[in-house]
């Protein structure tokens, strides 16, 4: 990444590797070992109450929550799609699934239009602005869960930190207002990773069920998550080797 760096062009969505700035990213990467550095031989910690991260972390949902309020952005492209094939499915059309129909050109949606569904059924139908409540829920749990999955791999001492760090990570959270299965199925990849740590080295013969229901969960949401799964059976069959 140091060397290049990948940007799309058009609605068809062209990939092209371009160069990128050798000496800006070393330079940052050199700053900010200078501060780790300086930082150790001072022998300076950086002290913040529990209490107050709690505080910080509620406001910092609320903040974001306003956001959703406060934009209120309707889905386009895909996400469009995929909620207007589960208003479909709803009132019973389905064309979607016809020969060249949406969902059944792209049969990955169909985890995804599922859920859109249920939620259509129980908070009405095409009710986008929910779903991303939902996001927001789910990129916090995602955040919970990677903070004690990190704390646990890691040895950092105090989750607390790493909630706060990653709730201040603008790019992760402003995915709560793109309505299309990736924070939910982010947070059930984490979820899933973080009970097969607990199955594995833990002994926890309980935990394989949530591992398993998590992981499922996150490839129906969004096939991508597809790369945890493969991800987690290799870490499944080196402990099984080993």
């Amino acid at each position: 990444s140091m060397l290049y760096t990948n940007k799309i062009y058009g609605s068809t969505e062209i990939v092209r590797f371009e160069s990128d700035s050798i000496l800006k990213h070393t330079s940052i990467i050199l700053l900010l070992m200078a501060l780790g550095l300086y930082l150790k031989r001072r022998n300076i910690k950086i002290q913040i109450r529990p209490r107050l991260i709690i505080v910080v972390c509620l406001f910092l949902t609320g903040a974001y929550a306003a956001w959703i309020l406060s934009t209120q952005l309707n889905p386009i492209s895909d996400q469009k799609l995929c909620l207007y094939a589960s208003v479909d499915l709803l009132n019973g059309d389905y064309h979607s699934w016809n020969v060249g129909g949406y969902a059944f050109r792209y049969p990955n949606q169909n985890g995804l239009i599922l859920f859109y569904a249920l939620i259509g059924k129980l908070f009405g139908k095409g009710n986008a602005l929910f779903i991303q409540f939902i996001n927001l829920a789910a990129a916090v749990a995602a955040v919970i869960y990677l903070a004690k999955f990190s704390e646990k791999l890691l040895f950092i001492p105090n989750k607390f930190y790493l909630i706060l760090a990653l709730l201040l990570y603008a790019p992760l959270l402003f995915y709560i207002t793109f309505v299309y299965g990736t924070l939910p199925g982010f947070a059930c990849a984490v979820m899933g990773l973080y009970y097969q740590y607990r199955f594995l080295l833990e002994n926890r013969l309980i935990a394989i069920l949530p591992c398993i229901i998590f992981s499922c969960g996150a490839v129906l949401f969004k096939s991508n998550y597809l790369i945890f799964i493969v991800a987690m059976v290799i870490i499944f069959l080196f402990h099984a080797i080993y």
